[in-house]
């Protein structure tokens, strides 16, 4: 009879015990996939007021170095030890840190720049979120969108974020343009090519249409009421402000992404086959000089690159770079667009419009 009793007793304990691993493991997996269509990992939740007043990414990379900010944005990719060494498509095999932007991945040729991207590290954030959110153990979160909330510091030579305290999946986010804020070729872009080109603007690129382009920048103003910074005065404006620059296109650049080979080119006609940017200056281009004994080739400081892949509507990179069209080289043009980093700290991107000044 006692060993009836014993063998009962330990049967029993057998049974609780592996219930309350069950529970353990629903309540970790419950903790991992969140609930609802959010997912969440956090030492503190982040509430809707904060999320709400979350920056883009960038407006973070603007934030004050050291404060506590929620950031907002997509997970494009991984990476560790380098910004250079960013992982955009599974298998990821980094998990020490994700990278944000205010874009999505969409293609293969999609390109990012250094100014594109946030890099969040893993290593010191709170409990669990490493965890939790690195794509190398959980790589169906690549391309969430996702709010972060932690201390912005400088991360991998840029600004980024640390000591992460919380990150948010909404899996409700619908993006406005397909994800692609810098004009790229989607639907929406499209139609406003299309819009665009039947107001006239299809000439853009020859001096016949060069009126007509005139009128898309201008809204109607006539030339001697437009405000323009010059090359020196463009390389001096905030990051992200609209502006409309003149200057001589003087030559072509490209750049792999993140800044680490930039190919320029003064020569015509194939400008080493650089269609991804232009360069402008303050003064024309002279053929009888050296480049370097006319233009600072080490820092760029009197040279604006301007960025042509994520012109909107995209048919302005066709109209403006040099090797399809190396007639405009030393041509003086009014060009408008966003400040923002172009394979060095300052540049010209999201071009909206142009004219040639005559």
């Amino acid at each position: 009879m006692k060993q009836l009793f014993t063998f009962l007793f330990l049967a029993l304990s057998f049974i609780l015990i592996g219930c309350e691993k069950n529970i353990a493991n629903e309540e970790q997996d419950d903790k991992k996939q969140g609930t609802g269509n959010n997912t969440s990992a956090s030492a503190s939740s982040i509430d809707d007021g904060t999320k709400t007043n979350a920056m883009t990414v960038a407006e973070a990379q603007e934030a004050k170095e050291g404060s506590m900010i929620c950031v907002k944005g997509y997970i494009v990719g991984a990476t560790q030890k380098s910004i250079n060494n960013i992982e955009f498509e599974s298998p990821f095999s980094s998990s020490s840190a994700i990278v944000l932007s205010d874009k999505r991945v969409t293609g293969e040729d999609q390109e990012f720049y250094v100014s594109d991207v946030f890099p969040v590290c893993l290593t010191d954030a709170a409990k669990g979120i490493r965890d939790a959110f690195n794509l190398k153990d959980n790589p169906q979160y690549a391309n969430s969108f996702v709010y972060i909330y932690g201390t912005r510091e400088k991360y991998m030579g840029l600004p980024g974020l640390k000591n992460v305290q919380s990150i948010e999946v909404d899996a409700n986010h619908i993006p406005e343009d397909n994800g692609n804020t810098s004009g790229g070729d989607n639907g929406q872009d499209n139609n406003n090519n299309d819009n665009n080109n039947d107001n006239g603007n299809e000439g853009g690129g020859t001096e016949e249409g060069g009126q007509e382009d005139n009128n898309q920048q201008d809204s109607g103003n006539n030339d001697e009421t437009v405000s323009y910074l010059t090359v020196a005065e463009a390389k001096g404006a905030a990051s992200g402000t609209s502006i409309t620059v003149q200057g001589y296109i003087v030559g072509a650049v490209s750049g792999v992404n993140f800044g680490a080979t930039i190919d320029y080119s003064f020569e015509k006609p194939t400008f080493n086959n650089n269609k991804a940017g232009l360069i402008l200056a303050d003064k024309p281009y002279d053929e009888s000089v050296i480049p370097d004994h006319q233009f600072d080739l080490t820092d760029f400081t009197d040279l604006l690159f301007v960025g042509l892949n994520d012109c909107s509507p995209t048919t302005l990179k066709k109209r403006l770079n040099l090797v399809e069209n190396p007639q405009n080289q030393n041509k003086l043009i009014q060009i408008t667009g966003t400040s923002r980093a172009y394979l060095i700290k300052d540049g010209l991107r999201e071009i909206t419009s142009y004219k040639f000044i005559e």
